[in-house]
C-alpha cells in the first residue's frame, strides 16, 4: 500500500495532472490542493491523527463542486487517492477516526 500511496502522491502534484492555475488563491479549487497537500504533509510526517480532518475537507470540496466546471480528471484522481489513504488510516490506531471521516466515503469502501 505504501508504494501505491507514494505513486498517487507524485501524481497529485504532477504539473501534467493539475488544473490550470490551481495554485492561485482565487482558483475555485485552491482549497482542494491545500487539503491534498496537507494530507501529503501529515502522512509524510507520520501525523496520522490529522488525516481524517483533511480527508473530509477534500472529499466534501469535491462533492460540493461536482456540478461545477472543476477538472473532472483531477477530481477522479483525488477521489481514488482519498479512498486509498482512508483504507490506510483505517489500519492505524487513531482515536475518534470516524468523527471526521465522511460516512459516504466509508460506505464506498465496503461496496
Amino acid at each position: 500500500m505504501k508504494k501505491e500511496l507514494e505513486n498517487y502522491q507524485k501524481q497529485l502534484n504532477d504539473k501534467n495532472n493539475l488544473p490550470d492555475k490551481i495554485y492561485r488563491r482565487n482558483h475555485p479549487d485552491y482549497p482542494l490542493i491545500c487539503y491534498i497537500n496537507n494530507i501529503l504533509g501529515t502522512y509524510v510526517s507520520l501525523n496520522f491523527e490529522s488525516l481524517p480532518l483533511f480527508i473530509s475537507r477534500a472529499y466534501y470540496h469535491i462533492i460540493d463542486r461536482k456540478n461545477h466546471n472543476g477538472d473532472k480528471l483531477y477530481y477522479e484522481l483525488v477521489m481514488e487517492y482519498l479512498i486509498i489513504i482512508t483504507k490506510f488510516i483505517l489500519t492505524q490506531n487513531i482515536k475518534n477516526i470516524n468523527t471526521f471521516l465522511p460516512k459516504e466515503l466509508l460506505s464506498s469502501l465496503k461496496a
